[in-house]
């Protein structure tokens, strides 16, 4: 397993595990993830979504919070990199425009989504106003899916 796929398996864990301290998944948790995970609705993918960005269970999302999300799923997009320790790398060859671009796309669409839910960049947008964008769907759910990867929530 890749470290990408690593983290994710991490997260899954934790929030199908309840955000416990349990070093073992119940059977229950794991069918009741599993039946999450296979479910057709959207609601519940999206939830499982966002929990799984809220690790610290803050229910909601901050400037840098967005914007670090918005590069992992650019760059995983754009140069497919394994982690965002190789983006960093390859951000850090001056020589390398294509790799700073996506920077600089994190940057726009993290600002445009706290323009979108009219919050000030300085501020945090509630992951459930993020939730009813997405739901709601048209221009806005299009723009904070692109930056977080549309896969993620279907």
């Amino acid at each position: 397993m890749n470290q990408q796929g690593l983290i994710v398996a991490k997260k899954l864990f934790n929030v199908f595990n309840n955000k416990s301290d349990n070093k073992y998944l119940s059977l229950e948790n794991y069918v009741n993830g599993m039946l999450i995970l296979k479910d057709s609705s959207r609601e519940n993918k999206l939830n499982l979504f966002f929990d799984m960005l809220d690790e610290k269970s803050k229910g909601y999302m901050t400037y840098d919070d967005i914007y670090k999300f918005g590069v992992i799923s650019l760059q995983k997009i754009t140069f497919n990199f394994e982690s965002i320790d190789d983006y960093n790398k390859a951000k850090n060859n001056k020589n390398n425009m294509d790799i700073k671009i996506i920077g600089t796309l994190a940057d726009y669409f993290s600002r445009m989504i706290f323009k979108l839910v009219n919050i000030d960049i300085k501020g945090h947008i509630p992951l459930e106003l993020l939730k009813k964008f997405v739901l709601q769907g048209g221009e806005q759910a299009d723009n904070i899916e692109f930056l977080f990867g549309s896969g993620n929530f279907v």
